[in-house]
């Protein structure tokens, strides 16, 4: 088992699924198609929430703690995600499972599903998500509510291509979470 480290400059949209077709063939013109695959992703907090509420007040920053898997395999990545001054740091581990709960204090929150197309230059310092058909679920999987919108993420080593700055161009890039609004959903449905 290896453990991969990244490190790299993000930028989110929330877009109109109308505008994913645009983007995936501005996308598909300079990069190579990687997947078009169904996403499950587990995150973990503690019970008052810590992670959430550090991530609501500091958009530009936080930590996650969460499991992904794709296609809805049991086995996975484990990984640990940090954010500050607009670049992500992540470390990933393959497991088999999700983890149930993780000392000293953290549990499955909040899932997130969505459909996920991921382009990358050969060289891998440019990457385009397209996450579509998000639903935002509650830690025992149950479907809580589903995301009008989609989610771009432009992950690059440093600054984004000026076809990139043109595909994007009038989008309004920010610090959106999946895992902040899943769990506000979730609040405010009273399930958590």
């Amino acid at each position: 088992m290896s453990v991969t480290t990244m490190e790299r400059r993000e930028l989110k949209a929330v877009i109109a699924p109308r505008r994913i077709r645009r983007l995936a063939a501005a996308a598909a013109k300079h990069l190579l198609r990687l997947t078009d695959s169904v996403v499950e992703t587990i995150y973990y907090d503690t019970a008052d929430l810590a992670l959430w509420r550090f991530a609501r007040e500091h958009p530009d920053a936080g930590f996650r703690v969460r499991f992904r898997r794709y296609d809805g395999s049991g086995s996975g990545y484990f990984e640990l995600k940090a954010r500050a001054d607009g670049r992500a740091r992540k470390l990933r581990l393959p497991m088999s499972a999700p983890p149930s709960g993780l000392e000293p204090s953290f549990r499955p929150v909040a899932v997130v599903r969505c459909r996920r197309t991921a382009f990358e230059s050969p060289d891998g310092l440019v990457r385009v998500t397209l996450d579509t058909d998000i639903t935002w679920c509650a830690a025992d999987g149950r479907p809580v509510s589903e995301a009008a919108e989609a989610v771009v993420e432009l992950k690059t080593a440093d600054h984004e291509p000026a076809w990139l700055k043109k595909a994007v161009g009038g989008m309004r890039t920010d610090a959106f979470s999946k895992f902040v609004i899943c769990v506000e959903t979730l609040v405010r449905a009273g399930r958590l």
